[in-house]
């Protein structure tokens, strides 16, 4: 395998989406699922199965053995014994723009394809885990449920029971927010990862490093948090252990844009393997005048917003949510609005903290061994399978619009299959810093030039397409990235 090739697998028809009848069962029992060992039915109208299959295809997987029973294409990365993750985008259960979430989370129908095939290269031994830290307020339940998740987890805990091959699907947060009243109201403890965490600390092979933490600002409100864990030469992330101790990470992230950095897919993708959303650096206050990228225009409004966030909420006071949420009811009574075109809270494109994150993230994941340690080498396999049979345009990643593009885009580098994602999405990935920035310290992410991808495609259509000026689609683009993409 040339880790810089990356494949793109269209459906026949794109309007046909997703198959509605869970668990998502193949079209026909193809030669090699007869080996599967568990009870297979047929669902003919299932043709993102289809899909995902003919990408191992195209990436010739196990190629002498294409078309027979012994055809095993995951053998090259998974082994009898290993434990795999399967990391999907499970960000969030509400979408106000798509109430089905299909343009917003990764759906059950290909993480169940990507399954089977595990399944056939563990042997018959071995642990499957389907595992996201999801957005604080997202109720986990309800996304399994939109996306089918729910009843695959229960086929396979059936049909797996005999087996000496385990399955699993885990929420690795430690806590669910309820928000009331524009703040977070309440904090329901959750069970969280079985494994626990583990602090990895980049150091100097942080992106972060240098720059001053006194301005970070993380996902959730105590500041504190995030400037300690990226201070004084430390650069710390709250690992699930699961991640860490899994032999192969599977990144199914979803096909769209995103408002801090442009695209969100395999990179951005490993922000859910974080289990304490304090650690993870999203801005800087301030404009860019200032040191910061918090929002693009000089605000007196939005800087005493902030002033009144950290007062309040943002010292774990008990009493503080009650002052801010008075503070919002009186802007709003007031009728006080941000001035126009103020893009808040990192949401444009010039922000120049979210891709540090992401790329530490990234570093942790393909660097790190069981017990969290940075290494000089690669340590991880890996796999990149985007889901791009419906995609999400707009105000990405919360609330974006369906774009119904039909398409599985895979990869094994990261990099590279985002790259090739970001041009079929008609986006130009050169203004894209997750992909442009170079890296600190000595864990690369990106060492290739754009030369030397090397896209197969359906019909060999899109074998240029990363210097193709008319790309297949045009996604629209959040608001903040309007006037720069």
């Amino acid at each position: 395998m040339n880790e810089k090739n990356v494949v793109i697998s269209e459906m026949s028809n794109p309007l046909n989406g997703y198959p509605n009848s869970i668990p998502f069962n193949p079209p026909c029992i193809y030669p090699e699922l007869k080996n599967l060992g568990i009870n297979i039915k047929i669902d003919e109208s299932n043709m993102v199965y289809d899909t995902i299959r003919n990408a191992f295809i195209m990436m010739e997987l196990d190629k002498e053995h294409i078309g027979t029973s012994m055809w095993n294409p995951l053998s090259y990365l998974i082994k009898a014994g290993d434990v795999v993750v399967i990391k999907p985008n499970f960000v969030m259960d509400i979408n106000k723009n798509d109430r089905s979430c299909y343009s917003t989370i990764t759906h059950g129908s290909v993480i169940r394809a990507v399954i089977d095939y595990v399944i056939l290269a563990l042997q018959g031994k071995g642990k499957i885990i389907v595992a996201d830290a999801p957005q604080m307020n997202c109720d986990f339940d309800k996304l399994i449920n939109k996306n089918g998740m729910s009843g695959v987890r229960d086929y396979y805990k059936k049909e797996l029971s005999a087996t000496a091959i385990e399955f699993e699907l885990i929420d690795l947060r430690r806590e669910r927010t309820i928000y009331k009243n524009g703040v977070v109201w309440d904090r329901i403890p959750l069970v969280g990862d079985p494994k626990g965490y583990t602090i990895v600390d980049l150091k100097q092979d942080s992106e972060f490093c240098g720059m001053n933490s006194k301005k970070f600002y993380g996902a959730d409100y105590n500041r504190k948090q995030t400037i300690k864990a990226h201070s004084h030469g430390h650069h710390e992330y709250f690992i699930a252990n699961t991640i860490l101790q899994s032999d192969v990470i599977i990144s199914i992230p979803k096909l769209k844009v995103h408002r801090k950095v442009g695209v969100t897919l395999n990179m951005k993708n490993m922000v859910g393997i974080n289990g304490d959303k304090n650690y993870l650096v999203h801005y800087q206050i301030g404009t860019p005048k200032k040191g910061g990228d918090e929002f693009s225009v000089e605000s007196n409004l939005v800087n005493f917003d902030r002033y009144m966030m950290d007062l309040t909420i943002g010292r774990n006071w008990k009493y503080g949510k009650y002052l801010y949420a008075a503070y919002l009811f009186v802007k709003q009574f007031l009728g006080i609005k941000e001035p126009e075109n103020t893009d808040i809270g990192g949401d444009w494109y010039g922000n120049d903290t979210t891709w540090r994150m992401t790329k530490d993230l990234n570093k942790i994941i393909l660097y790190s061994n069981k017990k969290g340690r940075i290494l000089t080498k690669r340590k991880r396999k890996y796999l990149a399978i985007i889901d791009g049979i419906i995609g999400g345009e707009g105000e990405g990643p919360l609330e974006p619009r369906q774009v119904k593009s039909g398409v599985i885009i895979m990869g094994e580098n990261p990099m590279a299959t985002d790259i090739t994602a970001a041009a079929y999405m008609g986006i130009d990935f050169n203004k894209i810093k997750t992909f442009t920035a170079q890296n600190e310290g000595n864990k690369k992410i990106r060492d290739f030039g754009i030369d030397e991808i090397k896209i197969n495609s359906t019909q060999h259509k899109y074998d240029n397409l990363l210097k193709d000026k008319n790309p297949p689609y045009k996604y629209k683009v959040p608001h903040g990235w309007r006037k720069f993409l």
